[in-house]
């Protein structure tokens, strides 16, 4: 029996994340990756912000029932997700990006010593005494 709920409940996730990824691809490739324009220039402060508004409308659309009938409190929590795991792929992206710092432009890969010779199969190993 607890296979049967675990496996209903994770139907239930891809169920509610899956529209909201693609709702999130959609809007990025049409607003060119606003988001991450938007958190270069003024900082985390702007996620918080962001997700501040979320918040404050869904309190509203708890308290009181929207005027604009496709506002929806499911609308907002969905909005609430997609601030959410925008933030993290910024964060994801920096990330990865930190980690190439000190790496070869070519092979990439991590070394104290300059890579002079990186053109076909860089043996960067051999170089650094690890054998070949």
């Amino acid at each position: 029996m607890k296979g049967r709920v675990e496996m209903k409940r994770t139907n239930e996730f891809s169920n509610i994340l899956a529209p909201v990824a693609e709702l999130l691809e959609q809007k990025n490739h049409d607003y060119g990756r606003s988001y991450d324009r938007l958190r270069e220039e003024f900082g985390e402060i702007s996620f918080l912000i962001r997700l501040d508004d979320k918040i404050n409308r869904l309190k509203t659309l708890v308290k009181h029932p929207a005027k604009v009938t496709t506002e929806a409190v499911e609308d907002t929590i969905k909005d609430i997700i997609g601030y959410c795991t925008l933030e993290l792929c910024f964060r994801m992206d920096r990330e990865e990006i930190a980690s190439f710092e000190g790496r070869c432009d070519y092979c990439l890969h991590q070394s104290t010593i300059s890579c002079v010779y990186c053109d076909e199969g860089c043996n960067w190993e051999a170089k650094e005494g690890r054998g070949q």
